[in-house]
This record gives structure tokens, C-alpha cells and sequence, in this order.
């Protein structure tokens, strides 16, 4: 029984490192798109009062920042130095 749920945690913890790095990965991509309006913009290629350019940079600026987040939720749930209940565990070799 033990072997089986530890089994069964180490294919969740798969999956959630997976999931990381699938989040990373969209906000790398999030992250290069508004530098790449940004630049544009400095150029003077795009026109900045243009409402749909404004649009796409809020929406690509949203969408980082929810990325951001979800990873910063996932990584706290994956360390190993917090309870289920979100407090810090006290490690005993200290």
C-alpha cells in the first residue's frame, strides 16, 4: 500500500514539474512578445494611441502576470519545506 502511494506521488509530482516548465515556457513566450511591442513602439513602427495595439499590450501584460503567479503557486506548492496548511515546516537540522 505505502509503494502505491508513493507511486502515485511521484507521477503527481511529475506532472506538476511539467506543468512548470509548460508554465515558464508561456511566459518566456508572454514576456518576449510585450518586448517585441515595446520595441516596435520605440521604433515608431506601431502607433501607440492605436486602441488595438493598447488592447494587445494590456492582454499580453495580463497574461504575464497570471503566468507569474501560477508559477509562483505551483513552486510553493511543490517545496518540500510546506505543509498542506501553507505553514513553514521547522527543519530538524537546524
Amino acid at each position: 500500500m505505502l509503494k502505491d502511494h508513493l507511486n502515485l506521488a511521484a507521477g503527481c509530482e511529475g506532472q506538476a514539474t511539467e506543468r512548470l516548465i509548460h508554465l515558464c515556457h508561456a511566459h518566456t513566450d508572454a514576456k518576449a512578445g510585450l518586448l517585441h511591442l515595446v520595441d516596435l513602439l520605440e521604433k515608431g513602427l506601431i502607433d501607440a494611441d492605436d486602441p488595438d495595439m493598447r488592447g494587445r499590450l494590456a492582454r499580453l501584460k495580463l497574461k504575464w502576470d497570471d503566468l507569474r503567479g501560477w508559477i509562483i503557486d505551483l513552486q510553493e506548492q511543490m517545496s518540500p519545506t510546506r505543509e498542506r496548511d501553507g505553514k513553514v515546516r521547522v527543519s530538524s537540522s537546524a
